[in-house]
């Protein structure tokens, strides 16, 4: 919200700079979910296409952000960007099976 509804520099600054760190602290989890989903026999085309998802979203995002900016302006783009995170993060929480191993009794103590 902070980016849509600044007005100076040094407000949209401090949103990306917040963003940023965010994402830098995240990148290892989409990583070690990839690990964990990936099939034993598989793991290096596994997670070569997931490397290349993100890497396309990371190209086509800020083009796809550029344009909205163009056609409508930075409130609309940064207002289209966090509902995509939203609906991402519920889709992630809807679907995204839960990697964990359960451990036995047995195990546990």
């Amino acid at each position: 919200m902070q980016l849509g509804l600044s007005t100076d520099h040094s407000g949209i600054l401090l949103a990306a700079l917040v963003f940023g760190v965010a994402q830098g602290m995240t990148m290892g989890a989409t990583q070690t979910f990839a690990m964990d989903l990936a099939p034993e026999d598989r793991r290096g085309a596994f997670l070569g296409s997931w490397s290349m998802f993100q890497s396309f979203g990371a190209f086509v995002g800020p083009l796809a952000a550029g344009a909205i900016v163009a056609t409508f302006g930075f409130a609309a783009a940064f207002y289209c960007v966090a509902a995509w995170l939203v609906l991402s993060a519920f889709f992630m929480a809807a679907f995204g099976p839960e990697t964990g191993r359960q451990l036995k009794p047995a195990e546990a103590g």
